[in-house]
Parts: C-alpha cells; sequence; structure tokens
C-alpha cells in the first residue's frame, strides 16, 4: 500500500486531490490553506497580465543572462498569503516573536528584560549554545502549532513556499 503525505502539512496521509493542480492534501484546512494559493496566484497573473499591456515595454535585444536566485526568505516575506494569515490571526507575529527571542542568547538581549532572561536561563540550563536556543525555538514552535491554528497554517505556508522555492531552483540549475 502506497500511502502518500499530505503535499500542505506533510503530517498525515493525504485523501484528496486538487480538482485544480491534482495536488494531494488531507483535510479541509489544508484544502483551505492550498486554495487561497490558487486564488492569489490567479489574482496576480490577471493584475500583471494588466500591468504588461498597459507599459507596452519596448522590444530589448535578447539576453542570455540566467535569472538570478530568489532569496527563500525574501519569498516567503513578499508571499501575499504571509499577509493574509497576519490579518486572520492578530496574535501570530508575537507568537513568532516568542519563537524567534528563544533563539537568542539571553546575555544579548535588553537589560530592561531582566525577568525574561532569568526566565530564558533556566530554561536553557548551563552555558547556552546557539545549539541549545535554536532546540528551545523549536520545542517552543511545536507547542505554539499544537495550541494556535494560526502557528500551524503558517508552518504549512512556510512549507509550501519552500518547497515551491526548491522545485524552482532546481529546474533552473538542471
Amino acid at each position: 500500500m502506497n500511502a502518500r503525505k499530505c503535499e500542505v502539512c506533510h503530517d498525515l496521509e493525504s485523501k484528496y486531490k486538487c480538482p485544480q493542480c491534482e495536488l494531494r492534501y488531507c483535510s479541509l484546512n489544508c484544502f483551505k490553506l492550498h486554495k487561497q494559493l490558487h486564488e492569489s496566484s490567479t489574482d496576480a497573473n490577471a493584475s500583471s497580465a494588466l500591468r504588461d499591456e498597459s507599459s507596452a515595454p519596448s522590444v530589448q535585444p535578447h539576453r542570455t543572462q540566467q535569472p538570478a536566485k530568489v532569496d527563500p526568505y525574501t519569498a516567503l516575506e513578499e508571499h501575499p498569503n504571509f499577509q493574509i494569515l497576519f490579518k486572520k490571526y492578530p496574535d501570530l507575529k508575537s507568537q513568532l516573536s516568542r519563537v524567534y527571542q528563544a533563539t537568542m542568547n539571553p546575555s544579548q538581549q535588553d537589560e530592561s528584560s531582566l525577568g525574561v532572561q532569568q526566565k530564558t536561563r533556566d530554561r536553557v540550563r548551563g552555558q547556552w549554545t546557539q545549539e541549545k536556543g535554536d532546540e528551545l525555538a523549536a520545542k517552543l514552535l511545536a507547542k505554539l502549532a499544537k495550541e494556535h491554528e494560526g502557528v500551524k497554517e503558517f508552518m504549512a505556508l512556510v512549507r509550501i513556499v519552500f518547497d515551491s522555492e526548491e522545485e524552482e531552483n532546481g529546474s533552473q540549475e538542471g
């Protein structure tokens, strides 16, 4: 039996296929998240087509220059669905900020947050290292994803964006 994973959350077995692109997904939540990608790409294509027609660029000589690789974090930051998530879940930014803060060295954080420093030191145990900070952040992120739908949707969207960036970069290199 060849069980395929959901291509949105990558956690559960996929049960359904998107009618537009046949991407596999496991649940209504994953479908809704994926469907937003179709809607935003359709809107973006329509608006870029209008811009292209109205600007009517002059004919340029053919360039053999390959497109520059796009930083995946830039693609993530500029992705329209992230803005939708931040509007839908107003606490998401502060939750992600907590995860980021967990990666920081407590002794280098702002001295005005002394109480937070002590809590972080207690959780890290012993000498702080970046590896310990990253581990703490990963645990916090997993906990937040279990407790908050917004964090869970954010993580699924990150996977989608990074997977598509890897595919695009792989096809450009090959």
